[in-house]
C-alpha cells in the first residue's frame, strides 16, 4: 500500500507509563516490519519523553540499532537541544557502528503474528529480555527449525493445519497455554494429553524434572495456569508447586518427526524475572536459534547469521554483573571478541534431559550493566 514505512521504537519507562512497552520491542518491532516490507521500511525513530532513569532512552537507541536498520532518526530537534540524554548516546551508537560492521543479518527463533492479530501481547518481547532472541513474521515460517506460536497465532485460521505440517517435517514448535486453550479440545487432543483446569497455581518451588538437585523452594511467587496431562504420553519439563500440589509449566509431546513444547508462561510475564535460572534455562532451550543458546539473568542475546552475536545486560534498579553462559549445540573451538581477542574455549559436555541426552559445548563470559559486548563463535 506504501512505497516506504518508518518504524516507531520507543518504549520509555515501561513500568511507569501507559504504553507499558517491554525494551525488547524496540529490537523486535524493526525486525517484524522488516518482514512485513523487505527493504521498505526507512529506519526506526525513537523520542525523549518518560525516559528516567537516562538508561531508558539509551537502551532504546542500543536495541533499534541492534536490529541492523537503515538509519535512525532521533525525534526531534527541540527535545534534542541541550539534553543531557543525546551525548552519551552519541558516544554509544560510534561503538555500535563498529559492532555492526562485522555482524551479519538478525536471526532468531520465528514467532507468528498474523497481520492484524492479537492475544498475549508482548510475551516474545518479555521473553526475549531473558535471552532469547526472536525473529517476528508476518508469514507463518514454514521451513524454519523452530517457531513460537501465541495466542495471536490463532488469527490464521488455518493454523492447526501449518502446525501440524510442521511438527510432520521434523520441526520444534513452543506454544503458550494462551494459544492452546483457546482450540477445541478435540482438536488440540490430537496434538497433547495437556488438559485446561481452568484453575490458577501460585508457585514459590520449583523443580526441574530428571536432575536429582533441581529443586529450587521459597521463591517468590508466580502464578500460572494450573495444567493436567497423562504421564508417559506428554512429558513435564518443569514443575511449579505450592505446598503439597504443583503442576507443569513447560511440556513435551513428540508428533510425527518433530516436538511439541507447551509453555505456561506466568499471568503477569514480567515474572519471568522471578524464575530460577535453571528453570529459564529449560525454558531458553526449545527456543535454541541456529544451534545458540545463553543461561544468565536480565540479559538479552542478539544472533546474526554469521556465527556472531551481541549480549546486553539491562540497567535497571537491581541490576548487577552477570556471569552468562553460552551453550552451543554442535562442535566450536572457541570463543573470542569480534577485535579477534580471545574469551576462552569450548567445553565440551551432555545435557541429560529425558529426549535431550546430547552433547553441547559451554563458554563463559561476564557481562555488566548497561554494556553490549560483542562475539564470534570459531567453529
Amino acid at each position: 500500500m506504501f512505497d516506504k514505512i518508518y518504524t516507531g521504537t520507543e518504549t520509555r519507562n515501561t513500568a511507569h507509563t501507559d504504553q507499558h512497552l517491554p525494551r525488547y520491542l524496540s529490537y523486535s518491532i524493526m525486525r517484524y516490519m522488516e518482514h512485513v516490507a523487505p527493504g521498505r521500511n526507512g529506519g526506526g525513530w525513537f523520542d525523549t519523553y518518560s525516559c528516567w532513569p537516562i538508561d531508558c532512552y539509551l537502551e532504546q537507541g542500543y536495541l533499534t540499532a541492534l536490529s541492523r536498520p537503515q538509519e535512525i532518526t532521533l525525534f526531534q530537534w527541540g527535545d534534542l537541544f541541550e539534553n543531557r540524554l543525546v551525548t552519551p548516546l552519541g558516544m554509544q551508537l560510534s561503538k555500535l557502528d563498529r559492532i555492526l560492521n562485522q555482524v551479519g543479518t538478525p536471526c532468531g527463533t520465528p514467532v507468528y503474528l498474523p497481520y492484524a492479530s492479537d492475544g498475549e501481547n508482548h510475551i516474545e518481547d518479555h521473553l526475549g529480555m531473558h535471552g532469547i532472541p526472536f525473529e517476528p513474521v508476518p508469514d507463518f515460517p514454514t521451513n524454519a527449525e523452530n517457531v513460537f506460536l501465541t495466542q495471536a497465532a490463532l488469527k490464521d485460521p488455518d493454523i492447526l493445519q501449518k502446525l501440524e505440517a510442521f511438527l510432520r517435517n521434523g520441526g520444534t514448535a513452543v506454544v503458550t497455554t494462551g494459544f492452546a486453550s483457546h482450540i477445541q479440545a478435540a482438536q488440540w487432543a490430537q496434538f497433547s494429553s495437556v488438559r485446561f483446569t481452568g484453575r490458577k497455581l501460585t508457585a514459590n518451588r520449583y523443580h526441574v524434572t530428571d536432575d536429582f538437585a533441581g529443586f529450587y523452594e521459597n521463591q517468590q511467587p508466580v502464578t500460572f495456569d494450573e495444567l493436567q496431562f497423562s504421564n508417559n504420553a506428554s512429558w513435564s519439563y518443569v514443575n511449579a508447586g505450592s505446598g503439597d500440589s504443583h503442576s507443569s509449566i513447560l511440556l513435551l509431546d513428540t508428533y510425527g518427526k518433530g516436538k511439541l513444547f507447551t509453555l505456561a508462561a506466568p499471568d503477569c510475564f514480567a515474572d519471568f524475572a522471578k524464575l530460577p535460572i535453571p528453570v529459564m534455562d529449560m525454558i531458553r532451550r526449545p527456543f535454541a536459534s541456529h544451534g545458540l543458546y545463553i543461561s544468565g539473568r536480565n540479559v538479552s542475546l542478539f544472533q546474526y547469521n554469521n556465527d556472531t552475536f551481541v549480549l546486553y545486560c539491562y540497567a535497571g534498579s537491581n541490576a548487577i554483573p552477570e556471569r552468562v553462559s553460552i551453550h552451543l549445540l554442535s562442535p566450536a573451538c572457541h570463543l573470542t571478541e569480534l577485535s579477534g581477542k580471545p574469551i576462552g574455549n569450548f567445553i565440551e559436555t551432555f545435557c541429560r534431559h529425558q529426549q535431550w541426552d546430547e552433547k553441547e559445548w559451554i563458554a563463559s563470559v561476564l557481562v555488566h550493566p548497561g554494556e553490549f559486548y560483542a562475539f564470534k563463535i570459531a567453529r
